[in-house]
């Protein structure tokens, strides 16, 4: 579910009209925080092994340099000179560089005692945006800003996974609650509040607020971030659906849907699409992205360009053999 509600924001954050902002902001407000928490429970055992160290040059250094190629030729494509800027993240794939660093730092995460890594992790996001040039270089205002979730992904235990799975009806109604309460709040906000409180991509002082308050609003935003990224695992479906299947392809479908969707974003087409039926249809197009994205024969194909094993080879040899 989370990874369609991350497409699904994507496609409608090219319209951002009176129509979609509501339902923009809402989206924005934790689906980037409820994903990086899920990376950082998923790298929990990570180590720093030669063959995890391998797996961050073959799965995720590699398909960096090769889809900033991607987008550099799209952008060719459209008319704009060919420019290869490799610490200068295109769109959505700031969070290849920011995955690679939060995995490098997660044995000194996990060596802390659990309030300890956590309490430095949310200093270092309240406290980074002080620093006037934080910027969107390698992601660096995303890596710190966003490494609460990361840390508090590591500290989740399976115990307190499946306890969130089998919580029962009652948390689940309560979830549902608090999660229409949000996009219920987002109505009468979105004119108001600049998205870019919830982007995560510079320091206050980009913010029309003065830095205290801009300080105690990060605050509320890291915790509702995480309060609805409880109501939303709360809600993940527990049978084996198309949208786990999706979950399982996360990083998968997040790096391709980038390149489907990036066209449009800078011409006319999403930007008159502006009205509720438009928007309604769009919420259903990016659930269809999803589905065809995480269908095997697609990521596959996908992962076969990205990861090619020829390039794994002559980068790293044959790990499994010597580790």
């Amino acid at each position: 579910m989370l990874i369609a509600l991350v497409v699904v924001g994507h496609m409608l954050s090219g319209v951002m009209s009176d129509a979609s902002g509501p339902v923009v902001m809402w989206i924005y407000s934790f689906h980037m925080p409820a994903f990086v928490l899920l990376c950082g429970y998923l790298s929990r055992s990570w180590t720093g092994t030669r063959k995890q160290a391998a797996g961050i040059v073959t799965g995720l250094v590699v398909p960096y340099v090769l889809l900033q190629a991607a987008h550099a030729a799209i952008a060719a494509l459209r008319g704009f000179p060919f420019a290869l800027h490799l610490l200068d993240p295109a769109w959505t794939l700031w969070f290849l560089p920011a995955l690679v660093a939060w995995r490098l730092t997660t044995p000194l995460w996990r060596a802390l005692r659990p309030s300890v890594a956590l309490g430095a992790a949310v200093l270092v996001a309240l406290l980074a945006p002080l620093v006037p040039d934080l910027g969107p270089r390698l992601a660096l205002a995303r890596v710190l800003s966003l490494l609460p979730f990361f840390v508090v992904g590591l500290l989740l235990t399976p115990e307190v996974v499946a306890r969130l799975r089998d919580a029962g009806r009652g948390p689940s109604v309560a979830a549902a609650v608090v999660l229409v309460a949000g996009a219920v709040l987002a109505l009468p906000t979105t004119r108001s509040v600049p998205l870019a409180l919830f982007l995560y991509i510079g320091p206050y002082s980009d913010l029309p607020y003065p830095t205290l308050v801009a300080l105690a609003l990060r605050v509320l935003v890291l915790v509702a971030a995480l309060v609805a990224t409880v109501a939303v695992a709360l809600l993940t479906p527990r049978r084996r659906t198309w949208l786990v299947r999706a979950g399982a392809a996360s990083l998968s479908v997040y790096l391709l849907h980038g390149l489907v969707i990036m066209p449009f974003r800078s011409t006319t087409i999403l930007r008159s699409l502006d009205t509720w039926w438009w928007v309604a249809l769009l919420v259903v197009g990016g659930i269809a992205l999803t589905w065809l994205l995480s269908t095997r024969p697609v990521v596959r194909a996908f992962e076969a360009c990205v990861r090619p094993a020829w390039l794994s080879r002559a980068l790293v040899g044959n790990v499994e053999r010597t580790s």
